[in-house]
């Protein structure tokens, strides 16, 4: 069966491909990408060309970003994972500062739902407002409509 699993450098191609490729492709992509655990196996350098492509930049704000407003009305963007290398190519790519989130074995509380116990450490990218601002206005990437989205 591990014949037939797809290589973390293999789904690093396809997601560079993704602009060209068509829905039905699209959708094997993630299907595939989804069929391994693989955190910890992919490197920074593998994550270094994916942070710069707008749609994987995007699914990365859909599943993981938050926007907060400081004091100033000014936002800042923040976005938490386990996954340390993604993290950290989005800190050599785009700047920004570190904050760990969850540790591991810590006990959050649910209202209605009981305890639930982290599984693993998280870590949090911020972006502050120049950082943000760039980021926004960075035509190459034309993400302001969707950040735009994600403070609603």
């Amino acid at each position: 069966m591990q014949e037939f699993t797809p290589s973390w450098q293999e789904k690093i191609k396809a997601f560079q491909e993704w602009r060209e490729s068509s829905t039905s492709r699209r959708v094997e992509i993630a299907e595939r990408s989804n069929s391994e655990d693989g955190r910890g196996i992919v490197k920074v350098d593998d994550f270094l060309p994916l942070v710069k492509i707008p749609e994987f930049l995007a699914g990365v704000f859909d599943n993981r970003a938050c926007i907060s407003v400081n004091g100033s009305g000014n936002n800042r963007l923040k976005i938490t994972s386990t996954n340390t290398s993604l993290i950290e190519a989005l800190m050599i790519v785009y700047g920004g500062d570190l904050d760990f989130g969850m540790t591991k074995g810590d006990v959050i509380e649910r209202t209605g739902r009981g305890p639930y116990v982290i599984k693993e450490d998280s870590f949090i990218w911020i972006l502050g407002v120049k950082g943000y601002r760039q980021l926004a206005s960075d035509p190459n990437l034309n993400l302001n409509s969707h950040l735009k989205l994600l403070q609603l």
